[in-house]
């Protein structure tokens, strides 16, 4: 980086100075050695502002991938545990309807074997009614991966305004520059 900006700047001295020659050859206003002066001093600015600037905006950048990728494995987690929710959202509305299905058969007439199978099974279905806890662990880090999701999320913007600031500060004119 600083090579670059040094062969630019080795660049920029042999035009000024090739200019300044051209110049003197015509004229050797004042005027025009001052304006080329002012124009070098600007230019050195500018390339001092950008020695600085740059690295830092690349930094950010860096800063600012690698949290796009830590934001998008947290919406992948928070996604995967969504879906968990509704396989035991689903599995749960079935051991209801099984339920629902056995209490059904038991209120009819049945041959005592069938009977005894369906009355063994219906407090087994009533347990597994009743156990929320996998459905309440997996709502619990539901809530998680969306509040760091969130948290993740206002790093990524934060680096994006810093990037964006980075850009005005290069693109913005020097007070001195016309």
């Amino acid at each position: 980086m600083q090579r670059q900006i040094a062969m630019s700047a080795g660049l920029l001295f042999s035009l000024w100075a090739g200019r300044v020659q051209a110049q003197t050859g015509a004229t050797s206003d004042g005027a025009t050695m001052q304006a080329l002066l002012t124009e070098v001093h600007q230019l050195r600015i500018a390339l001092e502002k950008a020695t600085v600037v740059v690295p830092r905006m690349q930094l950010a950048l860096q800063r600012m991938l690698a949290q796009e990728q830590k934001v998008a494995r947290v919406s992948q987690q928070l996604q995967d545990v969504r879906k968990q929710i509704d396989a035991e959202t689903r599995k749960q509305a079935d051991l209801r309807q099984q339920l629902s299905s056995v209490e059904q058969m038991l209120g009819q007439d049945l041959e005592a074997t069938r009977r005894k199978d369906l009355e063994g099974l219906l407090p087994r279905l009533k347990d597994a009614v009743a156990d929320q806890a996998a459905l309440q662990q997996l709502r619990a880090q539901e809530s998680d991966a969306a509040t760091l999701l969130q948290g993740e999320q206002a790093v990524l913007g934060d680096l994006n305004v810093q990037l964006n600031a980075f850009d005005r500060m290069l693109a913005a004119p020097d007070p001195g520059h016309q």
